[in-house]
């Protein structure tokens, strides 16, 4: 990432008045939807750089853990930001999730939503 993205992603977020930056930080820690996780049942790709400062490994392991078709992609050297870090191998990544969503067996809509409790 060239220090002139960094700058402006910093400019650009000194816009955003403090008041409004602790409110969606406050926000996020609000609701806990981690008992909702084993409701989903579509192939998810999970991407975690290990230097990531704000979410630990462990919450990653919890999630591919609690989602049952879920696949972790782990980028050692990136931090929380890895589509920055590593835009290239986060692209080829994605698109070859994508790719694999493909050969898939196609599921029936009745298969694929939650039913009702």
């Amino acid at each position: 990432m060239s220090p002139e993205f960094i700058e402006v992603a910093i400019r650009e977020s000194l816009k955003v008045p403090a008041r409004v930056w602790r409110a969606a930080f406050a926000g996020m820690f609000e609701d806990d939807f981690a008992h909702e996780l084993a409701r989903i049942s579509a192939p998810t790709l999970i991407v975690w750089g290990a230097r990531d400062a704000f979410c630990p490994q462990a919450h990653q392991l919890a999630l591919k853990t609690a989602i049952s078709r879920a696949r972790l992609t782990v980028y050692s050297d990136a931090g929380h930001a890895v589509h920055w870090d590593e835009p290239s191998r986060f692209a080829a990544d994605l698109a070859g999730f994508v790719r694999s969503l493909e050969e898939l067996p196609a599921r029936p809509i009745s298969e694929s939503r939650p039913t009702a409790s």
